[in-house]
């Protein structure tokens, strides 16, 4: 029988397979895991990404404790400092959020640049909202395009990333997760799943969903994880 370690590298990439591979670490936990709390607010239903994250957790070396705003809270949730987002006092908070959920019918807007810079506002309120409740590090997602086609939809792109860059730039303890180029290497139609969109409003399919958590995961464990220094000694 694999041990729990060599069970992680032969996990199914399907939503079966991690969450057979949570069951079983649940079980039987890895030891020396380092337990991390990170609450997530997303724009979209994102609790599917949870036995992906804990999977792809565990393979980085963390017990990830997980907290997701309910859906169509994210902004409520991160405004007060009350609210079940900080409850657990957390340690990462990821902001994940989609222009279209921030402008309605955004890529079907004629001159969408003025809505474009009034919802990269929303996201530079929630992050300062965060950092007031909260001294966690920050993971902020940025844009990528529709699967559709949409008029001047890599400039809008473009631009909306450009001012989401320009408002975490410099703030101390916030990242950027590079969802933009994520999209370019997944490939979009591999992107999106509108069946799970409109059953579940999760709107990435589930190759998508485990490649945010895998990701996700080492970008987290870059932000925790100070990297290794070898000093090396000239003993001639």
């Amino acid at each position: 029988m694999l041990s729990p370690v060599e069970f992680l590298e032969y996990v199914s990439p399907t939503p079966a397979g991690y969450r057979a591979a949570v069951t079983r670490l649940s079980h039987d936990p890895l030891p020396g895991l380092r337990s991390l709390r990170v609450a997530i607010a997303a724009s979209f239903r994102a609790e599917t990404l949870a036995d992906y994250l804990r999977v792809e957790g565990a393979r980085r070396g963390f017990n990830l404790a997980l907290r997701f705003t309910p859906y169509g809270q994210f902004e409520i949730e991160c405004s007060y400092s009350g609210s079940a987002l900080f409850a657990g006092n957390p340690e990462v908070v990821v902001i994940a959020t989609r222009l279209e959920d921030l402008v309605h019918g955004l890529w079907y807007r004629k001159e969408p640049q003025a809505a474009i810079e009034q919802a990269c506002e929303r996201v530079g309120l929630l992050i300062a909202s965060v950092r007031r409740s909260t001294a966690a590090s920050i993971v902020v997602l940025n844009y990528t395009e529709p699967l559709l086609p949409a008029e001047d939809a890599a400039g809008v792109l473009a631009h909306a990333n450009a001012i989401l860059d320009g408002i975490c730039r410099g703030q101390p303890g916030v990242f950027q997760f590079d969802f933009a180029r994520m999209a370019l290497e997944t490939g979009l139609r591999q992107l999106y799943d509108a069946r799970l969109d409109a059953i579940a409003r999760t709107p990435f399919s589930v190759l998508a969903q485990i490649e945010i958590a895998r990701r996700l995961a080492r970008l987290i464990r870059a932000i925790h994880v100070p990297p290794v220094k070898c000093l090396v000694l000239d003993l001639d």
